[in-house]
């Protein structure tokens, strides 16, 4: 093994998602179900794909419409749609049900404007390499 392989990150790291206010979210008053958004970090091979799919979206734009602007609209689209993709399940996010693995709902979840403070830290969270390094071995 290289020097280098021993600094190798996760492909997935889990970030416990937080209110507007700052404030970690449950999904119970008694703060037993937190929820947390299982994401594919820049490492991963989905990332990877996640990444090569919004370019060729880009690029697919700018052939039809001969022009690289979108509308707020589409933006927040294509920002829910590569978030969804880099989103491998948010846990507690519905009733009882511990994991949620469907991506059109995850999706519907990034395209709410009203807690579009959950689209910021999922991108913020999945850009940060570090998010995903592996836990010592001496801890």
């Amino acid at each position: 093994m290289s020097n280098l392989k021993k600094h190798a990150v996760n492909t997935t790291g889990r970030l416990h998602l937080r209110g507007a206010d700052e404030e970690l979210l449950y999904a119970d008053n008694q703060k037993k179900r937190p929820i947390v958004a299982v994401i594919y970090g820049p490492g991963s091979k989905e990332y990877q794909r996640a990444m090569t799919e919004q370019s060729n979206r880009a690029i697919d734009r700018l052939k039809k419409k001969g022009k690289q602007d979108t509308t707020p609209e589409e933006s927040a689209k294509e920002k829910a749609e590569f978030l969804s993709d880099i989103t491998h399940s948010i846990e507690n996010l519905i009733g009882d049900e511990p994991v949620c693995t469907d991506k059109n709902l995850i999706k519907e979840q990034y395209l709410d404007q009203e807690i579009g403070f959950i689209v910021d830290q999922v991108a913020k969270h999945a850009g940060d390499w570090g998010n995903f390094k592996k836990p010592s071995a001496q801890s």
